[in-house]
């Protein structure tokens, strides 16, 4: 098991945006033992953080060149759905991302 909080902490990664060292433990006497851990999460169906909205918008356009130069150069097309054809990112043109969809919500 964790021998303190420290340990703890930095097994889940809670404090990863602390820089090195500067993390101080509480001081909690050694006759205590703890009953109860809570972990607060995010949790609950997100949106795609902006990142990943830009790389799917990026994957959009790259499709759309492959399927041009595929007919313009004659290759079959015979196995590519119909739903690829036009196919856009459903988050083009958000500028925020990462927020609970309504999906999420109603999981909290």
């Amino acid at each position: 098991m964790f021998s303190n909080i420290s340990q703890l902490c930095q097994e889940y990664g809670a404090v990863k945006d602390i820089a090195d060292n500067t993390f101080v433990p509480s001081n909690v006497p050694d006759v205590w033992s703890p009953i109860r851990l809570n972990l607060v999460a995010r949790h609950g169906t997100r949106s795609p953080t902006k990142k990943r909205m830009r790389e799917v918008d990026k994957l959009a356009t790259h499709l759309e060149l492959l399927l041009r130069d595929a007919k313009e150069q004659n290759l079959s097309l015979k196995k590519v759905p119909a739903w690829l054809w036009g196919w856009q990112s459903p988050w083009k043109g958000k500028v925020t991302g990462g927020e609970l969809t309504n999906v999420g919500e109603v999981e909290l």
